[in-house]
């Protein structure tokens, strides 16, 4: 099968599964009662991608790094027809490992996960090559990377990808 059918019907069982979320109570800001998240957990244990992703944010959210961590590198696992992982916990982990967030601060796998995130890691990616963490320095690849990542095809709806491409231009420019 082809890679775009693929994902749509990936993306449909994750509009499923949130519809499914939302009847057992949860909210959009990853708070899930208690009863929700017992469900939740035992469907991520089940393996299931987006159960993985849920749970994890619920953890991060409520600042329980040791959890999310753990959340985020189930879903961050490849499989047999995602060989990357889960987009959104790959961003994550890469963030964690970046900034040393309840791990240590470790570029090289920051670098790994923006990569296995595909476009939407492309302006934490380029933030990585324009300083060069975790890569050699390259300013001009690092802002070609977070421009891309900062375009609409890639929004994740919260613009740092926008706010990352900024901060580097005001930089690269001096302003």
């Amino acid at each position: 099968m082809n890679g775009a059918f693929l994902k749509t019907v990936n993306n449909m069982k994750k509009v499923i599964l949130l519809l499914s979320l939302i009847v057992l109570g949860v909210s959009a800001d990853a708070q899930l009662t208690e009863g929700g998240l017992q469900w939740a957990i035992k469907q991520a244990k089940r393996g299931s991608m987006a159960f993985q992703d849920d749970v994890a944010k619920h953890y991060e959210y409520h600042k329980d790094y040791a959890q999310a961590i753990y959340w985020y590198k189930m879903a961050a696992a490849p499989r047999k027809n995602d060989p990357y992982g889960s987009t959104t916990a790959n961003i994550a982990l890469g963030k964690f490992y970046y900034e040393g967030i309840h791990v240590p601060k470790d570029y090289s796998k920051a670098v790994e996960h923006f990569r296995r995130a595909g476009g939407f890691g492309s302006a934490y990616l380029g933030r990585c090559y324009y300083y060069g963490h975790g890569v050699p320095q390259d300013k001009t690849k690092g802002l070609e990377l977070a421009r891309q990542g900062a375009s609409p095809s890639y929004d994740t709806g919260f613009n740092e990808s926008k706010l990352i491409y900024s901060i580097l231009l005001k930089d690269y420019y001096g302003n």
